[in-house]
C-alpha cells in the first residue's frame, strides 16, 4: 500500500478524551492507529505524567494470536530497563471496556527516518547514535531479546537530538527463552529495506542479534548519507543484495571499516557484540575488527638475497604497470614493499665451497691454537624486503572495469517485448563479479546477471520516457566499478478498442449519429476519418473518442477507415461499415408520432448503452425523463445525449458529474447495479474541510446492511461509520476529512452501498484502493440483492 492518502478520516480512535483505564489512566487524544491497535497519549492520574498508552482494538481482543502477540511485548519491555528505551509501566485488562492494553513512557520527538529527509548527521551525531543505541540493543540482546525491526523510523530523538535517542516498537521482538520464537514465525519480520540476509532465509536462516546488528547497520549508513542504502527491489534483487557488502564508497572513511563488519551477509564475520558497536561511539575509541572475508594480507618473507630483492623490484615494475591500466599514477602504499635507504656495506665474500665437498682437497691450514681462524667477514648487507603479494593476489584486488563508461543501447518500445544484451565488464582477478542495477529501470524491465560479467534487460516496459541507471559490479574483493545506461523507450502505437465496426443502418434524408469505439493510446492523439460517405460527418472529440453524424445523401453500402496518428507518428486505423436504406416514400406526410418508448425501454437502453469504459447513466429517482450520468471525459456525455436523441427523438434531461479516472471503478459499480430498491442519500453540505464535516443521511434502508465508502480523487476508498435509527430504514453520519491542497475543488464520491444480505470479505476493511473493494463488491452484486446511491462533494481549506 502506497504511503500517500488524498483524503483520510481524521484520526479519531474508539475512545474518547476523558476516558479512564482502570481508575489509573485518561485517555487525552489519538496517536495513531493500526490494523491491529491504537496508541493515545494520556496522563497518569496519580502524577500528572504524561503516558503512551497502546490498546488492542476492540473486534481484535479476541484472537488468540493477537492477545499472544500483545502480551509478548508487554513482557519484553517489562525486563528492558535502558535510557534509550522507553519504561514500562503495566499491562492490564480494562474491565468495563474489556480492551488490553499496555502504558508506558510517552516519547514525543520526531523519527530518524523525518530528521534524514532534512539532510544526513554529521560524523559526531552519528556517534553518539552508535554509542546509544548500540548501548540499548545491547542490553536487548543480554536480556535474549532480538528486536527484528530496527529501522529509521523506529528511532525517535526526542527534541531531535541524538543524545536523547529512544528505539521503540518491540512488537515483534523475539525473546530467545521463549520456545515458539516469534508469534509472526521465525521467518521474516521487519521492514524490507532493513531486513539482514538471515531473516530471508539466507546465511543458515537462524536470526540472532547479529541480525539486529546488520539492519542497525543500515540505519547508521543512511543517517550519514541522509538516504537509504539501496536494499529493496524484487525479491530476487533484495535476496541478491545481501550476498554482498553494499557499496559505502559514499561513507565516512573513518567509519567504513565499522559499516563494513556489521554489513557482512554471514553473521560470523559481524562484530562480536553491540557492545563492540557501541565502543566505536565513544570518543577515540576504536574496535579492531577482522578483515573482510577473503581479504588476503602479504605474509614476511623467510631469508634474505639477491633473487628476493630482485622479485621486489619486479613487483614494483608489474605494479605501476598495472596503476597505468588503470589510469592512476601511483600505486598505493599498499601494494609497494618498503624499500631501505640507509647505506648498503659491501665486503669480500670467502670463495663458495665446491659442490663436491668429499671430491675436493681442503688447500688452506687447519686451525690450531697459534693460528686461530680469520674472522667472519661481513655479509652483503642488503635489507630483505617482505615477502611481496603474488601476481594474482595484486590482479585480485584491482576493481572490475567496464568495456563502456557509457551505454545507449536501441529505443525501446512500451508495451513491446525487448532484450538487451549490455557491454561486459573485464575482470582482472578472473575470480568473479556479480552484477546488479541502481534504481531507474523502467517498470516492466527487468536486469539478468548472466555471469562473467555480462548482464542484459529482459522484460516489456509498461511506460514511456527516458530512463538512467547504473550496472554495479562488484568482485569478491569487493572492489566495484560502474557503467551508466541510459535507455529511451517509446510510446506503444495506439490501439482501436475494434479493428472492424459494424455501425446501425441509417436512412437517406434522415438525421444519423453514433459514438466510434475509442482508440487507446499514452500519447495524444489526432484522429481523422478516411473515405466518409457523402452526407456524413466526422468529429476528433479527443482523448482517443470520435462521433460520426449527419443526414446521408445516398443509399448502399459503405466502408471507410478512422486514422488515429500518435505525437510519435506512430498510426493506427480502424475499419468501419455502415449500410444507408433509401428514403420511404410516402402518399402524403405521416402526422408526428412520438418516439420516447414507455420507461422499461428506456431503462433496458441504458443498462445496453455502451459509453465506455468510464461511463454509467441511470434515471433519476421520481423522475422518467430525468437521468444521472456519471463519467471522466465530458465527450462522453456528449456521445450519449446524440445517441438518444437519434434514437428517441428527443434530448434527455441529463445531470453529468464528472469524476477523475481513478474513480471510475464507481462508474463501473453502477452501471453493474441490480434494479432494485435504491437507497436515497442526502448530504447536509457538499463543501468539506476544516470545522465543516462530511454529514448527512441514509435512507429507505428496509434493514438492509449499509456499507458507506468515500473514495477520493486519487481514487481510495475509506469505510465510513454511520449511526443507524431504531427501526434500521435510515442512518446518519458526520465524519471530519482531511485532504492535501491537491485535492481541493477535486470531486470526491460518497457511495451508500445496500445488500439483501451482508456482503462477504468486507468486514474487516478500513481503508484501500476503490479497485479492489468495489471489485470485490461486483462479483457478488447481484446474489447479494444489492443497490447504491452516489453523492459528490468537494474538500475546501
Amino acid at each position: 500500500m502506497d504511503d500517500k492518502t488524498v483524503f483520510q478520516s481524521a484520526p479519531q480512535g474508539s475512545l474518547r478524551p476523558g476516558v479512564r483505564l482502570n481508575g489509573m489512566f485518561e485517555i487525552e487524544r489519538l496517536i495513531a492507529e493500526g490494523g491491529m491497535g491504537e496508541v493515545y497519549k494520556g496522563v497518569a492520574m496519580a502524577t500528572g505524567d504524561p503516558v503512551a498508552i497502546k490498546l488492542v482494538r476492540p473486534e481484535m481482543a479476541r484472537h488468540p494470536d493477537v492477545m499472544a502477540l500483545f502480551r509478548r511485548e508487554a513482557d519484553i519491555l517489562h525486563n528492558l530497563l535502558h535510557d534509550a528505551i522507553p519504561r514500562y509501566y503495566v499491562f492490564s485488562i480494562e474491565p468495563e471496556l474489556q480492551r488490553p492494553y499496555i502504558a508506558m513512557e510517552f516519547v514525543d520527538g520526531v523519527s530518524l527516518q523525518k530528521r534524514l529527509s532534512a539532510g544526513p548527521m554529521s560524523s559526531d551525531d552519528v556517534r553518539v547514535l552508535l554509542r546509544r543505541i548500540g548501548g540499548a540493543l545491547d542490553a536487548a540482546h543480554a536480556r535474549g531479546v532480538v528486536h527484528r525491526d530496527i529501522s529509521s523510523d523506529n528511532i525517535i530523538l526526542p527534541g531531535g537530538d541524538p543524545r536523547r535517542a529512544k528505539i521503540v516498537d518491540f512488537g515483534i521482538a523475539r525473546a530467545a527463552q521463549a520456545p515458539d520464537g516469534t508469534i509472526l514465525g521465525d521467518g521474516f519480520a521487519g521492514k524490507y529495506n532493513y531486513v539482514s540476509p538471515e531473516q530471508l532465509g539466507l546465511a543458515g536462516a537462524e536470526v540472532t542479534a547479529k541480525s539486529d546488528m546488520y539492519s542497525f547497520g543500515l540505519v547508521v549508513a543512511e543517517a550519514l548519507c541522509g538516504r537509504p542504502i539501496d536494499m529493496g527491489g524484487t525479491q530476487a534483487e533484495v535476496i541478491e543484495k545481501r550476498r554482498r557488502v553494499p557499496d559505502l564508497s559514499d561513507i565516512d572513511i573513518a567509519l567504513r571499516p565499522l559499516l563494513t563488519a556489521m554489513l557482512a551477509p554471514d553473521p560470523a564475520d559481524r562484530p562480536g557484540s553491540m557492545a563492540e558497536v557501541a565502543a566505536w561511539g565513544e570518543t577515540g575509541a576504536r574496535t579492531t575488527l577482522a578483515p573482510p572475508p577473503g581479504a588476503r594480507l602479504a605474509a614476511p618473507m623467510r631469508g634474505g638475497g639477491r633473487a628476493k630483492v630482485m622479485a621486489a623490484i619486479l613487483v614494483v615494475i608489474l605494479g605501476a604497470a598495472i596503476a597505468a591500466y588503470l589510469g592512476r599514477d601511483v600505486l598505493t602504499s599498499a601494494l609497494s614493499p618498503p624499500v631501505s635507504t640507509g647505506p648498503i656495506s659491501i665486503a669480500k665474500q670467502p670463495p663458495l665451497p665446491p659442490r663436491d665437498a668429499e671430491a675436493t682437497t681442503t688447500l688452506t691450514p687447519s686451525a690450531s691454537a697459534t693460528n686461530p681462524p680469520p674472522s667472519p667477514q661481513p655479509s652483503l648487507a642488503v635489507p630483505v624486503p617482505p615477502e611481496s603479494p603474488s601476481v594474482q593476489v595484486l590482479l585480485e584486488q584491482l576493481p572490475p572495469k567496464p568495456a563502456q563508461a557509457e551505454v545507449a543501447p536501441a529505443p525501446l518500445r512500451a508495451g513491446a517485448p525487448a532484450y538487451v544484451d549490455l557491454p561486459a565488464f573485464d575482470d582482472p582477478g578472473e575470480k568473479g563479479v556479480a552484477l546488479h542495477t541502481t534504481p531507474g529501470l523502467p517498470t516492466g524491465l527487468n536486469f539478468r546477471d548472466l555471469g562473467r560479467g555480462h548482464g542484459a534487460l529482459e522484460g516489456t516496459p509498461a511506460a514511456p520516457g527516458r530512463f538512467t541507471f547504473e550496472v554495479v559490479a562488484v568482485n569478491q574483493a569487493g572492489k566495484s566499478a560502474r557503467m551508466k545506461v541510459m535507455l529511451n523507450v517509446s510510446p506503444a502505437p495506439p490501439q482501436p478498442a475494434q479493428s472492424i465496426v459494424d455501425l446501425a443502418p441509417a436512412t437517406v434524408g434522415l438525421s444519423y449519429g453514433a459514438g466510434l469505439p475509442p482508440f487507446r493510446s499514452s500519447e495524444a492523439l489526432a484522429i481523422r476519418a478516411e473515405g466518409l460517405p457523402e452526407g456524413f460527418a466526422f468529429a476528433d472529440l479527443g482523448g482517443g473518442l470520435s462521433q460520426l453524424a449527419g443526414v446521408p445523401a445516398k443509399a448502399g453500402k459503405f466502408g471507410f477507415d478512422i486514422v488515429a496518428t500518435a505525437k510519435s507518428g506512430a498510426e493506427a486505423r480502424m475499419k468501419v461499415n455502415v449500410e444507408v436504406a433509401p428514403k420511404a416514400v410516402a402518399a402524403e406526410p405521416s402526422p408526428v408520432v412520438s418516439h420516447t418508448p414507455p420507461p422499461p425501454a428506456v431503462a433496458l437502453y441504458l443498462r445496453s448503452y455502451d459509453g465506455g469504459p468510464c461511463f454509467a447513466v441511470r434515471q433519476a429517482e421520481n423522475d422518467s425523463a430525468g437521468f444521472i450520468g456519471l463519467g471522466a471525459e465530458r465527450s462522453a456525455f456528449e456521445r450519449f445525449d446524440a445517441a438518444f436523441r437519434s434514437v428517441y427523438g428527443r434530448e434527455p434531461q441529463l445531470s453529468a458529474e464528472l469524476v477523475t479516472p481513478p474513480q471510475c471503478p464507481a462508474a463501473a459499480l453502477m452501471k453493474a447495479a441490480p434494479e432494485g430498491q435504491t437507497p436515497r442519500l442526502a448530504l447536509d453540505s457538499v463543501q468539506v474541510g476544516k470545522g465543516q464535516p462530511l454529514s448527512g443521511a441514509v435512507t429507505g434502508l428496509s434493514g438492509r446492511p449499509l456499507l458507506l465508502l468515500a473514495i477520493s480523487d486519487e481514487g481510495r476508498a475509506v469505510k465510513l461509520r454511520v449511526q443507524l435509527s431504531a427501526g434500521g430504514d435510515a442512518a446518519s453520519f458526520s465524519v471530519a476529512l482531511s485532504g492535501d491542497a491537491s485535492s481541493f475543488g477535486k470531486p470526491q464520491l460518497l457511495l451508500a452501498i445496500v445488500s439483501a444480505k451482508p456482503l462477504s470479505g468486507l468486514e474487516a476493511f478500513r481503508a484501500g484502493p476503490s479497485a479492489d473493494v468495489l471489485g470485490a463488491i461486483g462479483a457478488q452484486w447481484r446474489e447479494a440483492g444489492g443497490s447504491a446511491a452516489l453523492a459528490l462533494f468537494k474538500l475546501v481549506e
